[in-house]
């Protein structure tokens, strides 16, 4: 009996589905990348070159738009402040989730049903649901 595949279980054919699927991700990727790099190349273009349209490459390259914007002060002051944001945000989340993964697994503490509970309702309820519930149905 000969086998379709080549000798690896895991080998199958590129069928029409497979096809399909290209296609539509291949867009997919084109329609959200190509408007990355569009801005990407107007802000490395020279503005006094710049023509209206797609612009996939950079027309007269030069760096000024970005050695004014690093420049200014509040750009430098704005990196600092979020750069300090994601570092303290992170390490508090860490902390905060750390305690409360270890009061929920301790069996002897007064009060862990309730802490459970706490922690569980709002992994099931999203934020939106309630107001979602009290606007369709204040429509009748």
């Amino acid at each position: 009996m000969k086998k379709h595949y080549s000798g690896n279980p895991m080998a199958k054919r590129f069928g029409i589905s497979d096809a399909f699927l290209v296609v539509v991700l291949s867009f997919l990727f084109v329609t959200f990348v190509v408007p990355f790099i569009h801005v990407f190349m107007l802000s490395l273009s020279d503005p006094n070159y710049t023509r209206p349209g797609l612009v996939l490459w950079p027309n007269r390259a030069t760096l000024d738009a970005y050695s004014t914007a690093l420049s200014l002060s509040t750009i430098i002051d704005a990196m600092k402040i979020s750069g300090l944001r994601v570092v303290i945000g992170t390490l508090s989340i860490l902390a905060v989730n750390m305690l409360a993964a270890y009061m929920t697994i301790q069996e002897d503490l007064p009060g862990v049903k309730m802490l459970r509970r706490f922690f569980l309702v709002p992994m099931y309820l999203i934020a939106g649901l309630i107001p979602n519930y009290y606007l369709i149905t204040g429509w009748g």
